[in-house]
């Protein structure tokens, strides 16, 4: 047992996690996906959206955050959030994936690198981890060049041997 952890923390996690994987397992998770277009300046929205449907986990493209935009500035409450930021300096494009907090989702990096995407995992003691991945691609070519179909088919491949679900 790790320290600081009493037993009753670890039953009281095995027993969350017992209690998520059966209502996944009999209703599903609750998902959402939204094309942004610019995020931050939509957050009250999306915000009294969430909270009006009780989404488990939230997809959005086309965030247009920058690093000099803050997680806190675009934070859920009761929501982790997972940031595929745009390395070129180009409007646009971007990924973003909140889960409920609930679900104690962790970041997940797939060996392919491909240019704009956002993974987290879901874990429990009872069943296979799931994989939940955005990958934004775009036609255009000075972002993306020739071959970003050929990577996306690449990361595919390579999650093919997990439980995964990729938007």
């Amino acid at each position: 047992m790790d320290s600081g952890r009493t037993e009753w923390q670890a039953t009281h996690e095995k027993d969350q996690s017992e209690n998520w994987y059966r209502r996944i397992t009999r209703s599903g998770l609750r998902c959402l996906y939204i094309n942004a277009g610019s995020l931050v300046n939509k957050i009250d929205v999306s915000v009294a959206l969430v909270q009006s449907q009780d989404y488990d986990v939230i997809i959005i493209t086309e965030t247009w955050l920058k690093e000099e935009i803050s997680s806190a500035e675009i934070q859920m409450q009761g929501y982790d959030i997972f940031r595929g930021d745009r390395q070129i300096r180009r409007r646009g494009g971007v990924v973003l994936i909140y889960t409920k907090a609930e679900l104690n989702a962790t970041v997940f990096t797939p060996k392919m690198k491909f240019p704009e995407q956002a993974w987290c995992r879901i874990s429990n003691n009872l069943s296979a981890d799931l994989h939940i991945g955005v990958c934004y691609r775009s036609d255009n070519k000075q972002l993306y060049h020739d071959d970003s179909h050929c990577i996306l088919t690449e990361l595919i491949t390579e999650m093919s041997s997990n439980f995964f679900c990729l938007i």
